[in-house]
């Protein structure tokens, strides 16, 4: 007689250790398969790595700059990137006077596919100093560049406000209607201010300096630097590598804005180190502190020390969730103790039909 209770016990004991194998070859196979993964992404990685430094070695060659500047490592920054398109000739008097509670009919450029075309190349880019802002401002001069090359942003009429030591870029309205520039921290050289002076009539003009009392380039001037308070700061000279520390009066950020400029829109805004402890990081992202006081700014050129990679993270990284700003032009001084950059409104409509319609 047949024992199927043996037989069935045999057959149970071969199952169990035929599913232990099968466990067992299963997890080996699992294992292999990702090592293989790995290594064909990491030979994919440092391919790409290899294409697109040739293909920025390439741009380089294609588009030379204006300058260079050596910086300590030996390694170039670019002054400018590609040049701006051919620009018409500038006459103020016989643009149309700005209407700006409606679209144009027929726009010059669209803001919003500028933003989208340049975030998806920024945030790529941005990417990999996601956790280093060191190394975002170290790198910025040499990385951010390229967005500059994208089809519609390189179509944008930035004209280029050279005084021999600097550069500060603008984009001229297509419109008349005032338009108000403010510098914090301006130098003794105001080549740049009194060209764009030529150009618009209507230019209404703020400035602060905190080691020089007078500056005929602007209607309004003040010996002051910003800050949190009122009390005096100790700083140095930027524009001068010779000047020793000096404590200098200042004034309260928000009073300048709010009681000084006392404007709804800033056109054009200049920063430099010398414009004392302004937190900008705090006043130009969304829901800071222009935007709580009603201040719309359009166009900015920023100038920091290589010591403010914090304040920049902080600036760059909501800007590139918010598509707001585009950020072009950027630069380095010899050393790269300085950085500029030039940021664009690409989403306030005032902003907008002012200067891209």
């Amino acid at each position: 007689m047949v024992n199927y209770q043996l037989l069935r016990n045999d057959f149970s004991a071969n199952t169990e250790k035929f599913k232990e194998f099968y466990r067992y070859r299963k997890s080996v196979f699992y294992y292999c398969g990702i090592i293989l993964i790995v290594v064909f992404l990491a030979v994919n990685f440092l391919s790409y790595d290899d294409e697109t430094i040739d293909s920025q070695e390439q741009n380089y060659a294609e588009h030379p700059r204006n300058i260079v500047a050596e910086q300590e490592s030996g390694q170039k920054l670019p002054f400018t990137t590609t040049p701006s398109p051919p620009l018409i000739p500038y006459k103020y008097e016989e643009l149309p006077a700005c209407d700006l509670s409606t679209d144009s009919p027929k726009p010059l450029h669209n803001a919003e596919a500028i933003a989208n075309e340049f975030f998806k190349c920024a945030s790529m880019i941005l990417l990999r100093f996601a956790m280093n802002p060191q190394g975002m401002l170290f790198n910025w001069p040499y990385t951010i560049y390229v967005c500059d090359e994208e089809d519609l942003s390189s179509r944008i009429p930035l004209i280029s406000f050279d005084n021999g030591q600097k550069q500060y870029w603008a984009v001229l309205p297509t419109c008349q209607e005032k338009t108000t520039l403010v510098t914090l921290g301006a130098s003794e050289n105001t080549k740049s201010e009194e060209d764009i002076k030529k150009l618009l009539k209507d230019l209404e003009t703020f400035g602060t300096d905190p080691f020089h009392g007078k500056n005929n380039a602007y209607g309004k001037f003040n010996q002051v630097a910003l800050s949190t308070d009122d009390h005096e700061i100790s700083m140095v000279d930027s524009n001068d590598k010779f000047s020793d520390k000096n404590f200098v009066a200042t004034v309260d950020q928000r009073e300048f804005f709010n009681v000084t400029v006392g404007t709804y829109k800033i056109d054009m805004l200049w920063i430099t180190p010398n414009a004392g402890n302004f937190e900008y990081e705090k006043y130009l992202n969304k829901d800071g502190e222009f935007e709580k006081m009603g201040v719309k700014v359009c166009q900015i050129n920023i100038e920091i020390t290589k010591n403010d990679a914090d304040k920049w993270f902080k600036l760059i990284n909501p800007l590139v969730q918010e598509k707001r700003f585009i950020f072009m032009r950027p630069m380095a001084t010899e050393g790269g103790e300085l950085i500029r950059t030039y940021l664009l409104n690409v989403a306030d409509p005032e902003c907008v039909r002012k200067y891209l319609q």
